[in-house]
């Protein structure tokens, strides 16, 4: 449970700094505030608009059933400032917030699936529909009659063998192939290989931390102390997609809107591979590359 929901929580944070990162939020909520949640809630619950979603706001807003409509209940948690730890996770300032903060945000930016149950459930079956068809996958064997062997000579010949030839070996000059309809080995490898790679990484307990190595985030045990750099807990979508671009003069046209920046300062820029936030100070969100900065500091300082 506890892992299942942590994996909830950095797919519904990362989709959340996906969007703001790409100007998609949803309007009025451009920059989450305790005032924009209650004003976003209020009117969509009126037309019915979240009447999927009302047993999970039923259960943060009003557990116990004191208000009479979520409304007023809304009302009261803004008016208590009881959104501050949801501020706090979504600002960078806190890197965990409470359960109920999370399926909140989901709500809020449109994660699907939705709700949690349901992400869960289907997850489940995602993973498993990736690895049930292992055992199915058939052997391939050089004696079946449809394994086409190109550039050789037919089939009846490439039966045909002397007294004297060991019948364990195959012919000199057969070749291997593969049969029509079946997949080949390398194939079956692969899927094998994403099923483990995703079992030991989710289910690794030493290395629930990362760190900022210099150009990617790199898994470390939290109690390592061969680290002296500060360390916070691991994400595993950043630890593969998260990176820095080492060479951006590399960079061409369609890079643009598909790489994110961040001004070091006036004439100093970072390029990464992913929206998130600059790693070296959390306060600093990554930009999408626009055309105007292409040209300026990619474009007009490494053409020459």
């Amino acid at each position: 449970m506890a892992d299942d929901f942590k994996l909830f929580t950095i797919e519904v944070k990362n989709l959340y700094e996906k969007k703001v990162a790409n100007g998609e939020m949803p309007p009025g909520l451009d920059k989450i505030t305790s005032a924009k949640i209650m004003r976003y809630l209020i009117p969509r619950l009126g037309k019915e608009m979240l009447k999927n979603d009302i047993p999970t706001l039923e259960r943060i807003f009003n557990p116990v059933g004191v208000y009479k409509s979520l409304e007023k209940a809304i009302e009261d948690f803004h008016k208590q400032e009881k959104f501050k730890p949801l501020l706090n996770f979504v600002n960078g300032i806190t890197i965990n917030t409470d359960d109920n903060f999370v399926k909140l945000l989901a709500i809020l930016i449109d994660f699907q699936p939705r709700p949690y149950d349901k992400w869960k459930a289907e997850s489940k079956n995602n993973e498993n529909e990736k690895c049930e068809g292992l055992n199915e996958i058939p052997i391939i064997s050089l004696e079946d009659d449809s394994i086409q062997d190109f550039g050789s000579a037919p089939a009846t010949e490439r039966k045909t063998k002397s007294d004297n030839e060991d019948p364990q070996k195959p012919p000199i000059g057969t070749k291997w192939a593969w049969s029509k309809g079946k997949k080949p080995l390398i194939y079956v490898l692969t899927i094998s290989a994403v099923c483990l790679g995703s079992y030991f990484i989710t289910q690794s307990h030493d290395r629930q931390c990362m760190y900022w190595a210099g150009d990617h985030y790199s898994p470390v045990a939290c109690l390592d102390t061969s680290i002296h750099v500060d360390k916070m807990a691991l994400d595993e979508h950043l630890v593969i997609t998260f990176k820095r671009i080492t060479r951006p003069d590399t960079l061409k046209k369609n890079s643009i809107r598909k790489v994110w920046y961040v001004k070091i300062d006036d004439d100093s820029l970072e390029y990464y591979t992913a929206p998130g936030y600059y790693p070296l100070d959390n306060h600093k969100i990554l930009k999408p590359l626009t055309e105007y900065i292409f040209d300026k500091y990619i474009l007009k300082v490494y053409s020459h």
